[in-house]
């Protein structure tokens, strides 16, 4: 389902932009109609609150090597029933005005 080329351009790159066009169905992972999981809903919020309060706190970099240079990391993709990218290193920095919130949590 989600690597139909009549409906994704390009299904085996990992290209999340690929949802911003509204005539590309949503991602098909919670299943569809009857069978549809009933809670999408609460996984979807559950996973924005996460994320919006990651980058609320963190500012979200590259790592760097030996030398302070940025590694760009190379982005791969698995090759799963649902893909997704493949795990690669980032440096998290708490920003500057918001390091209370990262000590209560």
């Amino acid at each position: 389902m989600s690597r139909n080329e009549d409906t994704y351009k390009t299904p085996e790159e990992f290209d999340p932009d690929r949802f911003v066009d509204p005539s590309v169905p949503l991602c098909p992972v919670f299943g569809f109609g009857r069978r549809e999981c009933p809670g999408n809903h609460f996984a979807e919020s559950s996973v924005f609150i996460i994320i919006a309060s990651l980058l609320a706190v963190f500012n979200i970099r590259m790592p760097k090597n030996a030398s302070g240079e940025d590694i760009v990391p190379e982005l791969t993709c698995k090759n799963t029933i649902i893909y997704h990218p493949d795990e690669f290193q980032v440096r998290l920095e708490p920003r500057p005005t918001r390091t209370h919130l990262v000590r209560i949590e």
